[in-house]
Parts: structure tokens; C-alpha cells; sequence
């Protein structure tokens, strides 16, 4: 499992349009996608809705879990996301 934490970048946290973004790449993976606030329950990647309801905002840290050792480069891709917006 491949798991890795991110501080959101963006002041507006995840809102609508990265958290789309973010559940249209995890849907893409053949493994499962997994976010969380660190002790927190963990929701599914792959379901934008599922992330709107962690309401995560700017300056806070996510953890993003990969079933799949194998899937770095989508990891890198998810974190960049969440990095940039």
C-alpha cells in the first residue's frame, strides 16, 4: 500500500472543481483510492462527493492511500493536484 500525506495548498481548500478532478483520476485507477484527515475516517477517492464532505480546507493535511504499491505516478499525480490548486 502506498500511502502518503499532503498539505492542500490552495486558500479555498478542496472545493468543487480539484475534488472533481482529484475523483475523476482515482476512478481511472485500477486500484482503490482512499483520503483522509490524518485519524480520521477515510472516504473514498473515487467519489467527489466523498471528498466534499471531509471539507478540507487550506493549510490542512490529507492522507491519500493507494491500494496498489505499483500506482507511484498516480500518487504523484493526486498529490500535485491537491499541491497546485
Amino acid at each position: 500500500m502506498l500511502s502518503r500525506q499532503v498539505t492542500i495548498t490552495s486558500p479555498d481548500g478542496l472545493h468543487a472543481r480539484p475534488a472533481n478532478e482529484f475523483a475523476r483520476l482515482a476512478a481511472g485507477a485500477p486500484e482503490r483510492v482512499m483520503v483522509s484527515r490524518p485519524g480520521e475516517n477515510k472516504v473514498r477517492g473515487d467519489s467527489m462527493l466523498s471528498l466534499m464532505t471531509l471539507g478540507l480546507r487550506g493549510g490542512e493535511t490529507v492522507i491519500i492511500e493507494i491500494s496498489d504499491d505499483s500506482q507511484e505516478s498516480l500518487l504523484e499525480k493526486l498529490i500535485s493536484l491537491l499541491s497546485t490548486h
